[in-house]
């Protein structure tokens, strides 16, 4: 999860810059590894029409609370 966000946020936090992170998850696994993904599969979820108008529509919510 968040495979390089805790990494950018330490180092950002270390120049005292504001961040913001947001986290998609794609797929998962379970727990034996028996249902293993790749990056194909991680892509096609994230072109899907449906899940762009979903990330928009949170980012937009989130955006107007500030």
């Amino acid at each position: 999860v968040g495979m390089s966000t805790i990494p950018e946020i330490i180092i950002a936090a270390k120049y005292n810059m504001k961040t913001l992170a947001f986290s998609l998850i794609t797929n998962t696994v379970k727990k034996d590894g028996s249902n293993d993904t790749n990056h194909q599969e991680v892509l096609a979820v994230l072109n899907d029409q449906k899940t762009k108008d979903k990330i928009k529509n949170i980012i937009h919510d989130f955006l107007i609370t500030l």
